[in-house]
């Protein structure tokens, strides 16, 4: 999957009024809004999950690999709590590439989720980010199969 369906995706995720590449604006479908997360196992055999938009591209990852589906399944909750929350921490930076990404952190400071394309701008960023977390409480969790 190239990065351009991803941002195209993080935008119809979010519904927003502006793609996120080159200032197109995007249109919102019907699914606009409905985010799952999956959770899968890597190769290590270590239980993942990755939070998917409307058309199937991730739209963040763990980062970290769980030793069992429960420790996962805490996880998604922290994610979903965490994030949703008026006191969620994120944080917006400018990876290597000259993009912008987030992650958000828990209480602790641990990262617990990460964007998974960056963007142009810092703007475009922090806005898919802002729908993101409209729909994170809502976000819906399946089992893939091994």
């Amino acid at each position: 999957m190239n990065k351009r369906s991803v941002w195209t995706v993080i935008v119809v995720v979010g519904g927003l009024t502006l793609a996120s590449l080159g200032g197109r604006p995007a249109e919102a479908g019907d699914k606009a809004g409905k985010l799952k997360f999956e959770i899968y196992k890597d190769k290590k055999s270590e239980f993942r999950w990755r939070l998917v938009g409307a058309e199937g591209a991730a739209v963040a990852l763990s980062g970290q690999g769980y030793t069992t589906k429960q420790s996962c399944k805490d996880g998604i909750e922290s994610v979903k709590k965490n994030g949703s929350s008026e006191k969620a921490k994120f944080e917006v930076y400018e990876d290597k590439g000259k993009q912008f990404r987030w992650k958000l952190l828990a209480t602790n400071g641990n990262n617990i989720a990460s964007s998974s394309a960056g963007f142009k701008t810092k703007a475009d960023c922090e806005a898919a980010l802002a729908s993101l977390k409209k729909g994170l409480a809502t976000a819906t969790v399946e089992e893939l199969k091994e």
